[in-house]
């Protein structure tokens, strides 16, 4: 059996009536009878229970304010409930607040979706319009992954020369952007890297001689091979160095000895052109060269059209043979043009070569 619970503090003392206290000995305490005990609350009238548990229910009961036990007609209650479906006016207020609420945010989502759907902002348009140009090197890459393409390249913009790279983009539709200039808009020019031409690259070929003439040189000389040519090869070498000489390339052409040429028709013509830093340093290379040849060989001055930018014309005949030598000026080039004939005058032959080269 549990132990009883410890005894309750006595309470202050006041106007109202105290329960009874059990007596000393309960086990000498005899109950009322249960016809004189008074009804108890929430026990049907007429309970024939054991008079010691009505008893003691009458005990732990609280008695009434006038001094007796609580009867049924002042039993207990709870009071108004504390929940706000009460209908007070606490509920009548909160309640229509918080439909407004759900209502504002179910119209706020049903708005948001339609705006992701429907709306026409940049982040949601994956239209044609808005994608990126495809470049020049993914439209080749796509050319050679696709046998089927033709690509069709463009000259570049500083040289004219074909360009491997550049492949024309396919025709717009209407579904992309048409670019256009504003008036009086002209497009930004790029600079471009001035292309500096060699030496080699102004030799004349084949072609451009008349019929019958071979090749039989083409090679290049050095500052020391060209100071070399002179009589005073130390007195060259330095006005090599201050006319900021730069290259060099020459080429032959003959005709063979063994197709009987004419005696009279050249047989040989020799191109040499050097490259100077300037053209004051090419134009007074110009000048001491004529002069060497004028010593070494004895040549003589003629006179002809103006050739370049500056031009002379040397003419003279040693070991029997004509020979003519044209120096010409062109920017900071300097060409040299010889020409030899058994019994002609190779003369206008090598204007007319002098002209290509110049062309």
């Amino acid at each position: 059996m549990e132990p009883r619970p410890a005894p309750k503090p006595p309470r202050p003392t006041s106007s109202l009536a105290q329960p009874a206290s059990p007596p000393a000995d309960r086990a000498a305490w005899t109950p009322p009878s249960v016809a004189t005990a008074a009804p108890l609350p929430g026990v049907a009238a007429g309970y024939t229970g054991p008079a010691e548990n009505g008893a003691r229910a009458a005990w732990y009961e609280p008695v009434a304010v006038a001094g007796g036990p609580i009867g049924p007609d002042q039993a207990y209650s709870p009071g108004p409930a504390l929940t706000p479906i009460d209908g007070n006016r606490l509920a009548r207020i909160i309640g229509p607040i918080l439909a407004l609420l759900v209502l504002a945010a179910v119209v706020g989502a049903v708005v948001w979706v339609a705006l992701r759907l429907f709306g026409d902002d940049n982040g949601g348009n994956n239209s044609a319009a808005n994608l990126p140009a495809v470049s020049a090197t993914a439209t080749v890459k796509a050319a050679a992954s696709n046998p089927g393409q033709t690509a069709t390249v463009a000259p570049t913009q500083a040289s004219g020369a074909v360009s491997d790279t550049q492949v024309t983009p396919p025709p717009q539709t209407g579904d992309q952007p048409q670019t256009t200039a504003a008036p009086g808009d002209s497009p930004t020019p790029v600079p471009t890297k001035p292309q500096t031409t060699t030496a080699r690259s102004m030799l004349p070929s084949s072609s451009d001689l008349p019929d019958g003439f071979t090749r039989t040189e083409l090679d290049k000389r050095t500052k020391d091979a060209v100071a070399d040519s002179f009589a005073n090869k130390d007195e060259a070498l330095q006005l090599l160095d201050e006319w900021d000489w730069r290259e060099n390339a020459y080429v032959t052409f003959e005709v063979p000895a063994d197709s009987n040429p004419d005696p009279n028709a050249t047989s040989s013509i020799n191109v040499s052109i050097h490259r100077f830093g300037s053209k004051k340093g090419a134009s007074e290379a110009l000048d001491y060269f004529a002069q060497s040849v004028v010593e070494s060989q004895g040549l003589e001055e003629i006179t002809i059209d103006p050739l370049g930018d500056k031009s002379t014309a040397l003419k003279g005949a040693p070991e029997g043979v004509n020979l003519v030598v044209l120096y010409i000026r062109s920017g900071d080039y300097l060409i040299r043009i010889g020409g030899a004939s058994p019994q002609g005058d190779p003369t206008q032959e090598l204007i007319d070569l002098a002209n290509k080269i110049l062309e």
